[in-house]
């Protein structure tokens, strides 16, 4: 009889395998939502607002264009931005109805008092108004503008 070694009869050691990132744990999951609305957010309020960005472009171009075409075109623009942003029957007014009408639509006055030419400049064959205030008014009413 041969004496067996007791440790002859121990198997071997059959290590785990080693830990999967799946299925991940659950804050990591809640941080993952958090960061796709983030991004979701972002994309919507810039297509939300990109009109604006075109609109203020328009305006830059128009500045090239001679005192009567300018007003008339700017005007052109701002009634074009009323309905189709603001979903509001506007394309009938005019005049000094018309300016009153868009600083309604903005938390402080843009339009009124300062700028009643404007109101009246469409209508006339030579309009006498100071481009650059009429530049700078519309451009802070794009910006402003609720929509």
């Amino acid at each position: 009889m041969t004496p067996t070694n007791p440790l002859d009869q121990l198997k071997d050691i059959h290590l785990p395998d080693a830990p999967s990132m799946w299925p991940i744990a659950w804050p990591w999951w809640i941080a993952l939502a958090v960061i796709v609305v983030i991004v979701a957010a972002l994309v919507w309020r810039k297509r939300k607002h990109a009109w604006r960005k075109m609109a203020l472009a328009q305006l830059a171009h128009l500045e090239t264009l001679p005192d009567h075409d300018f007003v008339r075109q700017s005007n052109r623009l701002m009634k074009t931005i009323a309905v189709r942003q603001l979903d509001l029957p506007c394309a009938h007014l005019s005049g000094v109805a018309w300016l009153h009408f868009l600083d309604q639509q903005v938390t402080s006055p843009v339009f009124l008092p300062g700028l009643e030419s404007y109101a009246f400049a469409v209508d006339s064959p030579n309009p006498s108004i100071d481009k650059q205030q009429v530049m700078q008014a519309c451009a802070a009413w794009i910006r402003r503008v609720k929509c």
